[in-house]
């Protein structure tokens, strides 16, 4: 009896693994095959690189003694498409080893080419079968351990918001001046298409859409008036990265929609806890509501913020092991890497903890306030 428990245990574990890693991870693997091998619907020049040959790297040192090394790479190609696909081209390329501006190129990478008068030169590298891959296996996870429906909804929202993104864009293009209404409007119009697609219209949807925009336009208040009490002492906002308009519109802009993501994940978590227990006992009284969702707000505050956190340093990693590379003092590391990151997190992690006891006061307030009327209808 137990042998065949643990044989029918053990096929289970296999049909688990196939169905919810396997099949996702084939699909993947058929796409990457598939957009590695699609050179012949490109319009433009394709070629993978077949050797490459790395010249003896030279020491470059700048007025400010940073140092890096300078590679000149030999490449041989071959064209995939085009009238003349086939043949071989030989380009040189010049890159350093920081690839701050540059690209160091591998054999078998294959690149997107121009045309010039004299012949060709390398683009970009050609990635569409990674970004393929990857947002396949994504989909194929989301489908494997969710429900169809929510699922659908999900990536509805995925697109949706994609689509608000480029109009967005578009609209920026089109009306410069108007940058900074653009973008918050994008950012509130995130939150509403994002909580409709997972909640559905309805008593939830408003409640938690509220206690967003609230609590992300008070942090924003009280953040505001704080730097500027303080003149924006300390904040470089010129060493946020290719910006050539104001870098303190763009950095507010990229600030409220990162805030506004990580409110909506608290407050949704606390009106869906209070909602439940409601169900559960409809006679709680709103000073018991309130409780329950700072209890709530207690248990996620935690883990909202460590999230924060290990964004901010993944996102300034890459450009903290340049710096060091580069022999910068630790203070000049901190103002360039940290400074702008840092301040997000913090206004992040401040939108978190107010947001706690607005979305447990309005829920509270709410749920007694239903539970008085059907009472009342009751009678």
């Amino acid at each position: 009896m137990k042998s065949f428990m643990l044989k029918l245990n053990f096929k289970f574990i296999l049909i688990f693994i196939f169905k919810k890693f396997l099949i996702p991870i084939l699909a993947s693997i058929m796409v990457f095959v598939f957009f590695d091998h699609n050179a012949f619907l490109y319009k433009e020049p394709i070629a993978q690189i077949t050797a490459v040959q790395n010249s003896k790297a030279v020491n470059l040192t700048d007025s400010l003694k940073n140092q890096d090394l300078e590679i000149t790479q030999k490449l041989n190609l071959r064209l995939l498409n085009t009238s003349k696909s086939g043949s071989t081209l030989y380009l040189s390329n010049i890159a350093i080893r920081s690839q701050v501006s540059s690209q160091i190129y591998t054999e078998g990478q294959q690149v997107l080419l121009t045309k010039t008068k004299t012949g060709y030169q390398i683009f970009s590298l050609k990635r569409d079968a990674v970004v393929a891959a990857l947002a396949i296996l994504l989909i194929g996870l989301i489908f494997s351990f969710i429900n169809w429906s929510f699922s659908i909804y999900l990536l509805l929202s995925l697109g949706f918001n994609l689509l608000l993104f480029l109009l967005t864009l578009f609209l920026d293009l089109k009306f410069s001046g108007l940058t900074l209404p653009l973008f918050l409007g994008l950012a509130i119009a995130f939150a509403a298409s994002s909580l409709f697609f997972v909640l559905g219209r309805g008593r939830q949807y408003f409640l938690t859409l509220i206690s967003t925009l609230g609590s992300t336009s008070l942090t924003f208040l009280f953040c505001l008036c704080l730097l500027s009490l303080t003149n924006f002492s300390g904040i470089h906002f010129e060493n946020l990265n290719y910006v050539t308009q104001s870098p303190e519109t763009f950095f507010f802009i990229s600030a409220s929609i990162s805030v506004l993501g990580a409110i909506m994940d608290g407050c949704s978590d606390i009106v869906a806890g209070l909602m439940a227990l409601q169900r559960q006992n409809p006679k709680i009284s709103s000073r018991q509501y309130f409780k329950s969702g700072l209890l709530i707000g207690r248990e996620i505050t935690g883990t909202l913020t460590n999230v924060l956190f290990m964004i901010f340093m993944a996102e300034c990693l890459p450009l903290t092991l340049l710096l060091i590379r580069n022999a910068y003092s630790w203070s000049s590391i901190l103002q360039t890497a940290f400074n702008l990151g840092l301040l997000q997190s913090l206004i992040s992690a401040i939108g978190i903890l107010l947001s706690v006891p607005i979305t447990a006061g309005l829920s509270s307030y709410f749920l007694q306030s239903r539970s008085h009327l059907k009472q009342k209808e009751a009678l």
